[in-house]
């Protein structure tokens, strides 16, 4: 049996795998939960990775691109993480990126809206 190429997995995955509109869905249920708990902000790639993990990979080479650790990201993440953060910013909030280099790397986007 011959090893599919890596081409051939990315085309069978799904093509809406990014999806901003879910994501922002998503977004705002733990944002509303967040307030309602008094707090300012939320780490967007903590709480993405229990509802998508595709997104928080996506989160998490942005970061690593902004930390000089070489830009690995897809178009479709581009594309993805540009959108989000459009969509976050038009709608009042701030999105900081976060790097922390200690003994592991740190990273996520801060999502805060005071």
């Amino acid at each position: 049996m011959a090893l599919i190429s890596a081409q051939e997995a990315l085309e069978l995955m799904p093509s809406n795998r990014y999806n901003v509109d879910k994501a922002l869905t998503v977004i705002s249920e733990i944002v509303k939960e967040a307030a309602m708990k008094n707090k300012i902000y939320i780490r967007l790639g903590y709480h993405t990775a229990k509802f998508d993990p595709c997104a928080r990979d996506a989160i998490s080479k942005h970061i690593r691109w902004i930390g000089h650790a070489g830009d690995t990201r897809t178009e479709d993440e581009k594309k993805f993480i540009s959108s989000l953060v459009s969509a976050l910013k038009s709608a009042g909030y701030t999105v900081k990126e976060y790097y922390e280099e200690r003994q592991f790397v740190d990273t996520d986007l801060i999502v805060s809206w005071a």
